[in-house]
């Protein structure tokens, strides 16, 4: 950014509200889908936290991921699961599964949204990025369908 400054600052800013307003829609229903989802996979662990308390959870344990160290978010959501009486496996394994989901969800929307300028930008200049692409979606795939 520092690098093209210049081209930032000359930039025609526009902001179209109404599409600035249904994208914030967007992501808090998102947010609160994502949420649900962590409920359901605590509920086949046998663990049951209200959603209330489970969208606090995870809205504060993911201010962490902000700190340096990166495991600040993942210590956050077992330390405050495990005053919920949620054990430290099941908390751990279902927020990593949760971030994967999200994680995911936004690479397929962004190969979705991207699709053949994602390919003849960087595909097709670096094949091993694509094959790495491949390997990488089906061991979560492989990871995904064999949680034990």
């Amino acid at each position: 950014m520092v690098k093209n400054w210049g081209q930032v600052k000359d930039f025609n800013w526009q902001f179209d509200y109404g599409l600035l307003i249904a994208s914030f829609f967007l992501q808090f229903l998102t947010l609160f889908w994502l949420v649900k989802i962590w409920q359901r996979m605590l509920r086949h662990t046998g663990s049951s936290v209200s959603y209330f308390k489970l969208f606090k959870v995870w809205f504060y344990a993911n201010l962490g991921k902000y700190l340096p160290g990166k495991v600040w978010q993942f210590l956050g959501m077992i330390y405050m699961l495990e005053k919920e009486g949620v054990p430290k496996k099941s908390s751990f394994s279902t927020g990593v599964m949760a971030q994967s989901f999200s994680v995911i969800s936004g690479l397929f929307i962004s190969v979705i949204f991207l699709g053949p300028d994602l390919y003849h930008r960087y595909f097709s200049r670096e094949p091993g990025l694509m094959i790495a692409m491949v390997i990488f979606c089906l061991a979560v795939l492989v990871l995904l369908c064999y949680p034990k």
